[in-house]
């Protein structure tokens, strides 16, 4: 995947996945590193358990990170920062934790991606088949419009001495 590569971790790292979910990316660097996965669902800190169990997994809102401070020196946010209520509050406090030369890299949906726009054809078919969730596809579009290109992301991180990927 492109934001592992983009990680590019190494044996002695410390890697922080800040909405880890179901932990697939703390499982597969495990090997490679230390891994932390941290998200808000104490549900999904169970199951991530599970799945990734050479990492630790933290149930914390990405606004309150309990980690010391200069701790880290990767950090992932795949998916995660368009929940955040204020995203300078959460910059913050990955600026918090980061190492010196420490590495951010945010992945976030945009409202003009190709993956958006196949998913706005995925729904227009399964409406015209009759099988949909509309539900699953309000949420989605509620939350791309939340989320900041990378510019604007580029713009918050020089706040903060931060320069995500």
């Amino acid at each position: 995947m492109l934001v592992n590569k983009l990680l590019e971790v190494h044996e002695t790292d410390t890697l922080v996945d800040i909405g880890c979910g179901g932990g697939g990316r703390i499982d597969a660097l495990s090997t490679s590193c230390f891994c932390v996965g941290t998200d808000v669902s104490e549900k999904t800190c169970r199951t991530t358990r599970k799945q990734a169990k050479q990492s630790e997994v933290v149930r914390a809102d990405m606004d309150r990170l309990p980690l010391k401070d200069a701790s880290v020196d990767k950090v992932a946010a795949v998916y995660s920062m368009v929940y955040a209520s204020d995203k300078r509050i959460v910059f913050n406090e990955i600026a918090w934790i980061l190492k010196n030369n420490g590495v951010l890299v945010v992945y976030e949906p945009n409202r003009w991606s190709t993956r958006t726009a196949f998913r706005y054809l995925q729904r227009i078919t399964l409406v015209l088949l009759g099988r949909t969730n509309p539900a699953k596809y309000i949420h989605h579009a509620a939350v791309t419009t939340h989320s900041l290109n990378y510019f604007d992301y580029k713009e918050i991180g020089k706040d903060f001495d931060l320069q995500p990927v």
